[in-house]
């Protein structure tokens, strides 16, 4: 068992969208996903992580490759060292440091990481982290 999750709003404000919020990049046909993750953390017989791939924005990423890699990222949050998962989200959000961002549907200044840090361990998306799977319920491609 664990905590199941709908990150609908994640996608909606730029998750699924590729390397940016603002539609920069691949994935400008954008897409809304909705993901359900069980908080539960996977590992071999001897409580051993393999080590966790190195993902950062590109322009020739597609939107659902995007959305991956920042799931798989968040999946193993801690890894190679604490919050690495909320780092590369971050890096993926291209939050503007000089103005306040609607990205996780509120109107929030995110422009340090620590702040966008903050927002991930509250109880609201603190299922994402760790979690064991995610689900992609449904996807929506918005044409240009």
């Amino acid at each position: 068992a664990g905590l199941a999750f709908a990150s609908a709003g994640l996608a909606r404000a730029g998750l699924a969208r590729g390397p940016s919020q603002r539609g920069r990049g691949a994935g400008r046909s954008g897409g809304r996903s909705a993901c359900t993750c069980v908080a539960q953390a996977e590992s071999d017989d001897q409580g051993n992580h393999p080590p966790p791939p190195q993902y950062k924005p590109a322009f020739d990423l597609e939107a659902d490759q995007a959305l991956d890699m920042q799931l798989e990222s968040l999946k193993r949050n801690n890894e190679p060292y604490v919050d690495h998962g909320i780092e590369v989200l971050y890096r993926f959000a291209d939050v503007d440091p000089f103005a306040r961002s609607g990205y996780f549907g509120r109107n929030l200044d995110l422009g340090q990481f620590e702040r966008f840090r903050r927002v991930l361990h509250t109880h609201e998306y603190r299922a994402l982290l760790n979690h064991a799977r995610a689900v992609e319920l449904s996807t929506l491609r918005l044409g240009e």
